[in-house]
């Protein structure tokens, strides 16, 4: 999504009057669920993608359930998947139904625009895409959905089973050569949970990697996600120079104004304000706490957006 939201609205108004069955309008809804989300309407985008999903015979359940049974119910998916060897996964039967294909192609997006606000609604899209798996093969989705399991797992201090998910993950990555969710695992696996096994410096790459794809395929909103967590493992693990660094720092936060990716851009403001300060402090500690107005604002707007990931970056 390159920012030009309006242009995508007209165009898709368009396809939908001359559609002449609903699987025509498919693609129209999936760029718009994008367009949704990369403008930060989450409910907006969630609400459309599981109307699409209905059709598709996917149900949205009326109230969610409770977190724990979702928790206990991923937990019982996550014992069948972490015993499979490498080669079981690979040899495992491909999706051919039509319908659960397109279902797990709009549960995809819904992952990033819930992970960012709605914790209950998050685990149920992970608990679905993981069921359709088991039950009707694997598909170029299936890695998102293990990269994400993995982070779930991650989240919940089971490092191993993490670990171990992620793997299989970046092994369904390269069998269905997937380069279009390549910056999303790339996010998840390197950025969320790699570090809890090894030095964040072995990220570093990784997550550039993922930028870059991302913009080439046109993943925007991911691609600045990865150019995020690659900021914040150079910074954390200061393998820049402080003057390198704070170039870095300008070229990507440019980028993200230019695409309409402020989440991201807000993200940096804590980063960018320690490196301004480390600059201009001249050895005042004083300077080095607190936070600016800019990033008051910032905090409010997400608390008020109930975007949880931002709230808690910038507190």
């Amino acid at each position: 999504c390159n920012g030009r939201f309006h242009n995508i609205s007209l165009t898709v108004k368009s396809i939908f009057a001359h559609a002449k069955v609903y699987r025509d309008k498919l693609r129209a809804y999936a760029t718009l669920i994008k367009a949704l989300v990369a403008q930060y309407k989450l409910q907006d985008a969630t609400d459309m993608g599981f109307g699409v999903l209905s059709q598709l015979g996917v149900q949205r359940q009326s109230s969610l359930p409770d977190t724990s049974a979702v928790l206990r119910d991923l937990m019982a998916l996550k014992s069948s998947l972490e015993n499979l060897s490498d080669a079981d996964l690979l040899n495992s039967r491909e999706m051919v139904d039509s319908d659960m294909v397109a279902a797990m192609s709009f549960l995809q997006p819904l992952l990033f625009c819930n992970f960012l606000s709605n914790r209950e609604e998050f685990l149920t899209i992970v608990f679905h895409m993981l069921d359709l798996t088991l039950k009707y093969g694997i598909c170029e989705e299936s890695c998102c959905c293990l990269s994400t399991l993995s982070v779930v797992l991650c989240h919940m201090k089971d490092y191993d089973a993490s670990e171990r998910i992620g793997q299989l993950a970046i092994l369904l990555l390269e069998k269905f050569q997937s380069r279009k969710y390549i910056s999303f695992v790339h996010c998840c696996v390197f950025g969320c949970i790699r570090g809890w096994n090894g030095h964040i410096k072995m990220s570093i790459e990784p997550l550039l990697s993922g930028y870059q794809i991302g913009m080439q395929t046109g993943d925007i909103q991911m691609a600045m996600f990865n150019a995020y967590l690659y900021l914040a493992d150079n910074f954390n693990s200061g393998q820049l120079h402080l003057a390198a660094f704070k170039k870095h720092l300008k070229v990507f936060g440019e980028q993200m104004v230019e695409y309409k990716q402020m989440v991201f851009h807000h993200l940096l403001r804590p980063i960018e304000q320690v490196v301004s300060n480390l600059f201009f402090s001249a050895g005042e500690p004083l300077l080095l706490i607190g936070r600016d107005k800019e990033q008051e604002c910032i905090l409010n707007k997400a608390i008020e957006h109930n975007n949880s990931y931002l709230a808690a970056q910038m507190f």
